[in-house]
């Protein structure tokens, strides 16, 4: 019965995993809700890394390659999302080190073209950092920083 129970879990797990990409405590917060046992956690999880199913690292690359191309944010949004989802710090630093703002930033301001002030609020609201805004913000209208 505890067998079969661990392999009902196991399968609902992968069919979790089939979604997206998960990270691990996404995952663990899971089996919680499915009320599986701390030993139970404990070896899906074990068996789900060896298997290359789970990997914060990846995962917090492909996040942030997706949200790059659906909803570009800052690092700093990015970091705070990362972390809700239970990715460690140090993989979250690691991987943010790849993100060029300015590049994200221009994405946003190219798609919506509003007005300078809602542009910088926007920016800021997506978590972008206000060096970065400043130097969109003199990119795409050619305006001073004096000026704002």
């Amino acid at each position: 019965m505890a067998r079969q129970r661990k392999s009902n879990l196991l399968e609902q797990v992968y069919r979790f995993l089939a979604f997206r990409p998960r990270s691990e405590r996404e995952v663990e917060d899971y089996l919680v809700r499915k009320k599986s046992g701390v030993d139970e956690r404990v070896k899906i999880l074990k068996r789900l890394k060896q298997g290359n199913f789970l990997n914060d690292e990846e995962f917090a690359k492909w996040f942030v390659d997706q949200r790059a191309r659906l909803k570009p944010e800052g690092r700093w949004a990015l970091k705070q999302e990362l972390g809700r989802k239970g990715v460690k710090r140090e993989i979250v630093e690691r991987v943010l080190q790849e993100v060029d703002e300015v590049v994200e930033a221009r994405k946003v301001v190219e798609k919506k073209k509003l007005a300078p002030g809602k542009m910088i609020a926007l920016l800021a609201r997506r978590g972008f950092s206000w060096e970065t805004i400043r130097v969109v913000q003199q990119q795409w209208l050619g305006q001073e920083v004096d000026q704002w």
